[in-house]
């Protein structure tokens, strides 16, 4: 992959993610966290903590969880058919704080 092409691609899929979890947000839904470590938590989509990116990262991998369990249910493919990896958040968290640095620098 070209390196624009992915710098491009990791843009296209931070705004993903912020648009489904500012919907879900706006819908006032709470999903239950898949198990770790034998501890279910409830988590409620809010935006009020998009700031820190790996809470948003942990509302999204609960919602994704979610999202997919339905379409199964439905007899239908996964809604988000994708695992991400270590470096794949990396680029992700990078995404999200240019966008944090750019904030703070225009007000």
């Amino acid at each position: 992959m070209h390196p624009w092409e992915d710098w491009a691609e990791t843009w296209a899929h931070y705004l993903h993610m912020l648009d489904t979890l500012e919907t879900a947000a706006a819908y006032d839904l709470a999903v239950k966290s898949p198990s770790t470590k034998g501890k279910n938590r409830r988590t409620k989509s809010s935006m009020r903590n998009k700031d820190d990116f790996d809470k948003l990262f942990e509302m999204w991998y609960s919602l994704t969880f979610v999202l997919n369990g339905l379409s199964r249910s439905m007899g239908m493919p996964d809604t988000y058919p994708f695992v991400i990896s270590h470096s794949v958040k990396e680029k992700l968290r990078l995404v999200h704080d240019i966008i944090n640095d750019m904030a703070v620098g225009e007000l």
